[in-house]
């Protein structure tokens, strides 16, 4: 299995759906449409512990991403994968678009880091991702 290291995360699982262990996943991608060719993702558990889960099938439900994966039949079967990071393996890592790329290195938790006058961080989000905006003045 990969190290923490070496895995993106693209979803977390918020909670069971439905009647046959399906799961329902909040996305932390910016690529939704990876999940068209993922056959298999790796569910980080709260204790760092991963294990390999392979997609049955997969369908969003408005923002969000429902999971139904092999073995998971049932509702208490899947309550387990509650509270789950969903990841893939680095080298599976969507190439971002150029303009994207700069901002790749950033240390947005440090404001002297962020040097653009034109732009400013408003908020940190879970998965180290930020958003920014031009500033007012």
């Amino acid at each position: 299995m990969n190290d923490q290291e070496d895995l993106i995360v693209v979803a977390h699982i918020a909670k069971v759906r439905g009647l046959r262990g399906e799961v329902v996943a909040d996305l932390l991608t910016d690529f939704p449409d990876r999940f068209e060719q993922l056959s298999a993702l790796v569910a980080v558990s709260a204790d760092g512990s991963p294990r390999s889960l392979q997609i049955e099938e997969h369908w969003f439900h408005g923002d969000r991403l429902v999971l139904k994966f092999a073995g998971f039949d049932q509702i208490e079967s899947a309550k387990e994968l509650v509270g789950c990071d969903l990841a893939v393996p680095a080298d599976e890592r969507v190439e971002l678009p150029g303009w994207m790329q700069g901002l790749v290195g950033i240390d947005f938790s440090d404001p002297a880091a962020f040097v653009d006058p034109y732009a400013r961080v408003i908020d940190l989000l879970r998965g180290d991702a930020a958003d920014a905006r031009p500033s007012a003045g």
